[in-house]
């Protein structure tokens, strides 16, 4: 059984919930999902995201977002828009 959190972003524009994968091997949160962040900014520089096969993906955006728990709120900063990824992960 896949362990994974439940988290719900509420941004100015919308309410969504989103579903992320913890990942205690991941040094960034991630995420291919663009609209539901809140002060994205284009991503200019060369680096990209490695996977487990080797494969580099493009980092398209920075972004920011707030997570909404039932007793506190939480701040994500430099989530990495990375649209080939398949799910979103949650560095811990």
């Amino acid at each position: 059984m896949q362990d994974y959190a439940n988290l719900t972003f509420n941004t100015p524009s919308m309410s969504t919930s989103i579903t992320w994968f913890p990942n205690t091997g991941a040094n960034q949160h991630v995420t291919p999902d663009i609209a539901s962040m809140t002060n994205s900014e284009p991503y200019t520089g060369i680096d990209q995201l490695y996977v487990g096969n080797g494969k580099g993906l493009v980092i398209s955006h920075i972004a920011h977002s707030k997570i909404h728990a039932p007793k506190c709120t939480f701040t994500l900063s430099n989530i990495l828009h990375i649209p080939h990824i398949t799910n979103p992960l949650l560095s811990v």
